[in-house]
């Protein structure tokens, strides 16, 4: 299949120009940057507002959202680890108890509360508590995002309870991140980086009380929805992991050369020096990888009206008004990346031969429309990794006679969609802690 094609979906939606070409992409998001365009405007909503969608898809996010871009800076993300331990013990607990109940468990709830948790965290400093089996607020957010999602036929019918579910969680928000905002009630608030964010450009005269408020509710919901993407890559993570026992191991040694083989020591450096966590070489290199397999998503742009898009030298006739840069098959070309349906992290170690091609691994996008959460989201996929993957296997079990796809594409383990691709079946696993742990 060429790099660049166009595919006719008439009537379901407009005719597309199919990308997967770094050198197109480059263009379209980075060189001469393109609008996104939108299909499905209510897609999001109630959760988010169709204006405040706009103002991301329309805008330079970064430059337009400053509570975002001045708080998840990589330093900021690293100096805010010791924040994330009590969730990281939480979810510690959490797989214990799994453990010992000897039942298989879908682990995709448990990671999308992980995930959420490590964003609230960031966010006001302290915890949701969504990792307790008690938690009131996690049920309610999984209501809400249980409603989410392309099907335009289950959207009308359900319509009234998508909004009655989001309302729910709106009063919740709102109310969270006002008492939080207004008595610091965790204690930790001042080391949060997006409440710090907040009060800088409360303090500048940027904003006011009101507009920072909002802007801290809407930062919550758009962490809660990109909380679902990375919790997929989190499953298929411990899923390629289980397939490559021999990564796994690699791994695993990484973590008892950079920390320690002694688990409460490592728990330990991980509050003195997380910086510790940058030397994670292998274990960044496997979220990279199963994140180049899956090819987490993808993003529509608005061509402009002319006749041709030409870059660096070639000529591509513009024969409809939709591009859609396809991260899912950038990544599996041969040309790109050897033996594309392997699981191979050592492509993406420092010094690698042959390296990755320029442009050619964009998961969260490039150029102003960048996924402003990358840091965040590649930080709490190996702190995952090195909280448990040590003193937990994590084991999928699918039912005798499930469905299988070809194995470059999971196996048993096949992507189902739901804002992002997640292992089917909420990705069922048995537990089990190690004898060495």
């Amino acid at each position: 299949m060429p790099s660049v094609f166009y595919l006719d979906l008439w009537p379901i939606l407009p005719s597309i120009m199919v990308v997967a070409e770094p050198a197109v992409a480059k263009h379209m998001t980075q060189v001469q940057p393109l609008q996104r365009e939108r299909f499905s405007p209510n897609l999001f909503s109630p959760l988010l507002t169709a204006e405040f969608i706009l103002a991301m898809e329309q805008k330079n996010w970064k430059k337009e959202n400053p509570v975002l871009n001045a708080a998840l800076t990589s330093t900021r993300v690293n100096e805010a680890t010791s924040l994330l331990v009590p969730s990281l013990h939480s979810l510690r607990s959490r797989l214990h108890s799994i453990s010992q109940s000897g039942k298989q468990y879908p682990i995709k709830d448990l990671l999308i509360s992980y995930i959420i948790e490590v964003g609230g965290v960031i966010q006001l400093g302290g915890s949701f508590d969504l990792l307790a089996e008690t938690s009131a607020l996690d049920p309610i957010i999984k209501r809400s995002l249980d409603m989410m999602g392309w099907n335009p036929v289950k959207r009308y019918i359900c319509s009234k309870e998508i909004k009655q579910r989001t309302d729910c969680l709106n009063r919740v928000l709102v109310e969270t991140v006002q008492n939080t905002a207004q008595t610091g009630e965790s204690g930790k608030m001042s080391q949060s980086p997006i409440y710090l964010a907040h009060v800088e450009h409360l303090a500048s005269g940027r904003m006011d009380n009101a507009e920072s408020i909002a802007y801290l509710v809407n930062t919550m919901k758009v962490i809660i929805l990109a909380s679902v993407v990375t919790a997929g890559a989190a499953s298929y993570c411990y899923l390629f992991l289980h397939k490559h026992p021999d990564c796994l191991r690699e791994m695993r040694e990484e973590h008892d050369r950079v920390f320690s083989p002694d688990r409460t020591q490592t728990w330990e450096l991980l509050q003195k020096e997380p910086h510790r966590i940058n030397s994670l070489h292998f274990t960044l290199a496997v979220v990279k990888e199963t994140l180049r397999l899956i090819g987490v998503g993808g993003v529509f742009k608005k061509l402009k009206d002319e006749k041709f898009l030409e870059t660096e030298g070639n000529v591509y006739p513009v024969v409809c008004n939709v591009a859609f840069i396809c991260h899912l098959a950038m990544g599996r070309r041969a040309d790109l990346f050897h033996d594309p349906d392997a699981f191979r992290p050592h492509r993406f170690l420092p010094g690698a031969n042959p390296s990755i091609p320029a442009d050619s691994f964009r998961p969260f996008e490039k150029g102003h429309l960048s996924c402003p959460g990358q840091n965040l989201a590649l930080k709490s996929l190996v702190l995952l990794l090195l909280t448990t993957s040590r003193e937990f296997d994590l084991v999928p079990v699918f039912p005798k006679g499930a469905p299988q796809a070809a194995e470059y594409l999971g196996g048993k383990g096949y992507p189902e969609f739901h804002i992002g691709p997640h292992v089917n079946k909420g990705m069922p696993v048995m537990v089990h802690t190690r004898v060495d742990a």
